[in-house]
C-alpha cells in the first residue's frame, strides 16, 4: 500500500501546477484516483469551470460512485455533449 505522500509526490513528478486552478484540477484527478491524467482535468476546469466540476464531483460522491468514468458520465449529463 502506498502512502498519500507517495501518491501526491508521484502526481507532482508528472504534472507541475502553475496556477490555483491547475492545483484544483490536480486535486480533482487525485480524488478520482486518476492523478496520471491531471492535465486532462486541468483542461476540464478551463473548459467547464471549477463550479461545474465541483457540482458533478459532489453528485458522484453522494452516489458513492467516485471514479474517473463515473465522473465523466455525470459531466456529460451535466453539459449535454
Amino acid at each position: 500500500m502506498t502512502s498519500i505522500l507517495d501518491r501526491v509526490g508521484n502526481a507532482f513528478e508528472q504534472f507541475s501546477p502553475a496556477t490555483i486552478l491547475d492545483c484544483c484540477g490536480l486535486r480533482l484527478a487525485q480524488k478520482l484516483d486518476d492523478a496520471e491524467a491531471a492535465e486532462h482535468y486541468v483542461k476540464l476546469v478551463d473548459r467547464y469551470g471549477l463550479q461545474t466540476l465541483l457540482e458533478v464531483y459532489h453528485r458522484c460522491a453522494n452516489r458513492r460512485t467516485i471514479s474517473g468514468p463515473a465522473f465523466h458520465a455525470e459531466l456529460q449529463r451535466e453539459v449535454g455533449t
